[in-house]
């Protein structure tokens, strides 16, 4: 039997057990998927109700309210066209770094 290096050591110990666990995350992705796709469609049955009913449900363990509210961003495009310099988009940019794992299902 052929000797193994060392990574080939590593890979045989953690290939794995890394499998194991991109397999469970998939599976709770797609678990999260149809949750959150079925607390959609419960959104929406809840709105219509509650626009029904004037604007809000109560009772004494919850309530419901309906919400308007509005999503704004700034187009750095369009602060270009207007006139404002790169420097000063970028000046006051906010940057917030972070990282995570991506598991990208291969189609089969």
């Amino acid at each position: 039997m052929p000797k193994l290096s060392q990574q080939s050591k590593v890979e045989y110990l953690i290939k794995p057990r890394v499998s194991r666990l991109v397999d469970e995350r998939i599976r709770i992705s797609q678990q999260l998927e149809e949750l959150e796709k079925l607390r959609d469609e419960i959104n929406g049955q809840l709105l219509e109700e509650t626009i029904r009913a004037g604007g809000s449900f109560e009772s004494d363990d919850w309530k419901v309210t309906k919400v308007d509210s509005e999503n704004r961003r700034i187009n750095k495009d369009l602060l270009l066209e207007l006139g404002v310099k790169p420097s000063i988009i970028a000046k006051a940019t906010s940057i917030a770094k972070y990282a995570y794992a991506k598991v990208t299902v291969k189609k089969r």
